[in-house]
């Protein structure tokens, strides 16, 4: 054998490879972590933080939606969407976040893919689905309402209109039982399926939205009632419009004063609850400015004060947190003015007030979209010198439009451009990056080449000290042999001892059980009461408790496996004190003996009481020491003796049933003895039994 300074120089060489080792794979494998997105990286803080789950989830989709720039665009919502299933459902799936959250990322996760357009409405559907399960096994009615929501918007969009429409039914069916909190989001779908058959002209499917929101504004509360009928006012002035300019059979005069009621009592919720407009995303803007387009239709002499009274308070409406409205509300006032004056024939007056929105227009700065607005003050323009007999400003005004018409398709065009170059950029990265994985690929081969090279070396500094090795211990092979073959006769020993025990149990049982209940059996039949008959119960008893007693399994639902084994050593140990000296070492780390499963437990048990059993019969043994430990998740069991073992060709049935027992739990057998065959088959420095397995599904 080395001496003990040449083993700790052969640990501390291996010791420093396997830390250079390591040091390159750390250099290569996370180089390019510094190279992560933004996302990526800001989200992987995010859940970070100790913070709870909810919390997390929360902190996530505000940074996503909230703190990403200005990029609200396809490859915005793409990069989204690679977040969330990157990053925030591997999390969610590791940290077993409740049925609750998980609806709320697949929620989000569905709005993304139907914001990347049509040609995602399967991976929407998907998406939604999955949060639909988990909000129903949630019993979270409020999230399944929004997620059938978002679902009926996407089928309204690319899907089919039908199941939209059906969605939407469901979705108010779910708000419905999520309390009063959900009154507004049900409004909104009312809404919604308004505008939809808005759309394609259905004015019966408007007249069944009619009667609904009418039935719950009636039961809506008190604090949500207002927007209730603020939205079934709006639906109602759409239907009467929308009447009014299509159906010439219908009593106009009727309809108008119907449509003259509604957009009073509309304006009058506004005025009554113009602190409540502030905290909703609606705009009281358009109310006055519809009330002001109505009246300047119905009133004949045009009410002039009227209609500049509800322009001004159009304008007057404080935006703030409504989105960038300012400069349409000037710009549709200025043309209803413009429209107010042409009708009364002051054209004049009428061409001042649009050519002073041309230049407020002009000047306006932070607005990107403005072509459309300047496109509708100048045919505004156009169509006032035309009826003025102005036919060569009315050129200028027509090429002025026609002007901004091309400008506008250019920076249409623009925007196309801008968006194949964004793809492009996107697949430049694409194509960087897979590059970049081949330049990696390439280095790795390099790495694994000089790993091989450091390899090399080291398997022939083993290879010599191997040699150095056996050349030392070639003196001890003669007393090995004599060893191997006393342990040959000692294995054959060991099986007949091992069949012996069995065919003795078996005799036990037929000797005795068997024939003292065939007596009693006798006697039973007879009908006559023998004397001895109570001897026999009472042999037959003991016989079978002696046996069962060494047959019955421990029961580990009320003491753990290494409780067990100590008790059963213990006894062992007592029962053969003076004998065989036993002892028992055990200790866990990273794990409970509880979390073993007790089917494993017991045959972990009956491995090792076969091989204490084994040893104490045949190997002549003075001492035993069991060993078992239990590191993780990797359980270590072994049983050694200082006697003898004797081996033959044929397996023993005691180690067959050891391997049949480790094979049954996934674990492997190894069986170790001290010294090398001598010529006789001996092996007389004691045998080690040695259990190893993982223990995979642990005790819940």
């Amino acid at each position: 054998m080395y001496p003990k300074s040449f083993s700790m120089l052969q640990t501390g060489i291996f010791s420093g490879i396997i830390r250079v080792l390591l040091g390159l794979c750390f250099l290569f494998f996370y180089a390019d972590s510094f190279a992560v997105g933004k996302y990526e990286s800001n989200v992987k803080d995010i859940m970070g933080l100790r913070l709870s789950p909810e919390e997390k989830v929360d902190s996530v989709f505000t940074f996503l939606f909230n703190h990403t720039g200005d990029r609200q665009d396809s490859t915005h919502y793409a990069e989204c969407e690679k977040v969330i299933r990157g990053k925030i459902l591997p999390y969610a799936a590791k940290k077993q976040f409740d049925d609750r959250l998980m609806a709320r990322i697949y929620d989000e996760l569905g709005m993304m893919c139907n914001r990347l357009g049509p040609t995602r409405i399967s991976d929407t559907r998907i998406a939604f689905q999955k949060g639909l399960d988990y909000a129903r096994a949630a019993s979270d009615y409020y999230r399944e309402g929004r997620i059938l929501e978002h679902l009926a918007n996407a089928e309204t969009r690319f899907g089919s209109q039908a199941d939209g429409f059906r969605l939407s039914e469901e979705a108010i069916k779910a708000y419905g039982k999520s309390g009063t909190e959900a009154e507004e989001r049900i409004t909104r779908c009312y809404y919604t399926q308004a505008v939809t058959y808005l759309n394609v002209m259905d004015l019966a499917g408007m007249r069944k939205v009619i009667r609904n929101l009418e039935e719950f504004s009636k039961k809506a509360s008190e604090e949500n009632r207002a927007f209730v009928l603020y939205n079934l006012y709006s639906v109602q002035e759409a239907y009467y419009g929308t009447l009014l300019n299509t159906d010439s059979k219908i009593d106009r005069k009727g309809v108008i004063d119907t449509l003259n009621r509604v957009s009073l009592a509309s304006v009058s919720l506004v005025d009554g609850n113009y602190d409540y407009w502030k905290h909703t995303s609606i705009n009281p803007t358009w109310n006055y400015y519809n009330r002001a387009v109505l009246l300047l239709d119905i009133t004949d002499p045009v009410d002039v004060d009227s209609i500049e009274y509800y322009l001004d308070k159009a304008l007057s409406v404080d935006l703030s947190g409504k989105g960038a409205g300012r400069i349409e509300a000037m710009v549709s006032a200025a043309s209803l003015r413009a429209e107010m004056w042409m009708k009364l024939g002051d054209y004049a007056k009428a061409k001042n007030i649009l050519l002073e929105t041309i230049r407020m227009l002009d000047s306006a700065e932070g607005y990107n979209d403005l072509i459309l607005d300047k496109v509708e003050v100048y045919k505004n323009l156009l169509e006032i010198a035309k009826q003025s007999g102005r036919y060569e400003e009315a050129l200028g005004f027509a090429s002025k439009v026609s002007e901004l018409e091309k400008e506008r398709f250019s920076e249409e065009r623009a925007k196309d451009i801008k968006e194949l170059e964004i793809k492009y950029e996107t697949q430049e990265k694409e194509l960087a990056l897979s590059q970049s994985e081949s330049r990696r690929a390439t280095t790795l081969m390099w790495l694994f080449a000089a790993i091989g090279l450091l390899l090399t070396g080291v398997i022939a500094f083993v290879v010599y000290a191997g040699r150095q090795r056996r050349s030392r211990m070639r003196k001890d092979f003669e007393f090995i042999a004599l060893k191997a073959d006393i342990g040959r006769q000692l294995t054959q020993q060991y099986v007949e001892g091992l069949e012996n025990e069995r065919k003795r149990m078996a005799r036990e049982l037929h000797d005795g059980v068997c024939n003292d209940l065939l007596a009693i059996r006798m006697s039973i039949n007879e009908a006559k009461v023998q004397e001895n008959t109570a001897r026999l119960l009472d042999n037959c008893r003991e016989s079978v408790r002696r046996i069962s007693h060494e047959l019955m399994p421990p029961e580990f639902s009320y003491a753990s496996l290494d409780e067990v084994m100590r008790y059963m050593v213990g006894k062992q140990a007592d029962t053969l004190k003076g004998k065989i000296a036993i002892s028992y070492v055990a200790s866990a780390e990273g794990g409970e003996w509880t979390d073993i499963p007790d089917a494993v437990a017991l045959e972990v048990y009956r491995i090792a009481q076969e091989a204490i059993g084994n040893a104490i019969k045949h190997s002549g043994c003075s001492e035993i020491n069991v060993e078992m430990t239990l590191s993780g998740n990797e359980l270590n069991l072994k049983v050694a003796d200082n006697g003898l073992f004797v081996i033959t060709r044929d397996k023993g049935f005691g180690l067959e049933s050891i391997r049949k027992r480790a094979e049954s739990i996934d674990g492997s057998i190894r069986i170790d003895r001290n010294a090398s065959e001598d010529a006789d088959g001996e092996r007389p420095e004691g045998t080690t039994v040695s259990l190893k397995l993982k223990i995979e599904n642990r005790n819940k």
